[in-house]
């Protein structure tokens, strides 16, 4: 399989509407209350995920859904990026993991956690078993939690043919990775994230008030 090259991401040609991905300024976000646009994932499943190679980037295919507000979306797959493509307030952290669902009208949704080498004696995040085959869809609930706060903007896929409108969906906490995760995120897709792109759109900050 041959990958794309990141590159030579200059000469990528998208839309001229709002590109991914994006620097999340959070002074520059309008926040609003977690309560009017809930957000709920779940994923379902023992068998491993299956991971399918694709041109973009290696694919783990399972099952499960998400709801933003009262809008649902099927999980189609996940991917993973060696460094983080989105950045909050210029800081680029060290992964990003996008989880890819679709409504049944076909519209696409991206849900993005942004991971960072876990402390010295901390467990972290640990993806190794979904990258090795190990672990079901199932096995993805234990890192998301109730209540959790994001960033919500209209934007596009971050590979070619960086298609346009996609909902993206951006955890705003930062969130610790074993370092045996980022090792092996790093040896399979080293250094595929995309530069961050100019904004045209409103970004919105969904949070508990409080927190």
């Amino acid at each position: 399989m041959e990958y794309i090259n990141y590159q030579t991401q200059n000469q990528w040609q998208g839309p001229a509407s709002q590109q991914s991905p994006i620097d999340i300024v959070l002074e520059q976000t309008t926040p609003r209350p977690l309560a009017d646009q809930p957000l709920t994932v779940s994923f379902v499943g023992d068998q491993a995920l299956t991971r399918d190679p694709r041109s973009s980037g290696d694919q783990f295919i399972g099952a499960g859904t998400l709801t933003l507000g009262n809008h649902h979306y099927h999980f189609l797959r996940l991917h993973f990026h060696d460094h983080s493509e989105h950045l909050f307030d210029g800081q680029r952290q060290d992964a990003e993991v996008h989880f890819v669902y679709q409504d049944d009208q076909g519209q696409t949704l991206v849900l993005a956690m942004l991971g960072i080498r876990a402390a010295d004696g901390e467990a972290g995040f640990d993806f190794a078993p979904v990258i090795n085959g190990q672990a079901g869809a199932a096995y993805l609930n234990q890192f998301f939690a109730n209540n959790q706060g994001y960033f919500n903007y209209t934007g596009s896929l971050t590979t070619p043919p960086l298609s346009p409108d996609v909902t993206w969906v951006v955890l705003d906490a930062v969130h610790p990775f074993s370092s045996g995760s980022l090792a092996l995120i790093h040896d399979l897709f080293a250094n595929n994230y995309r530069a961050p792109q100019p904004i045209t759109v409103p970004v919105y900050h969904y949070y508990e008030s409080g927190k």
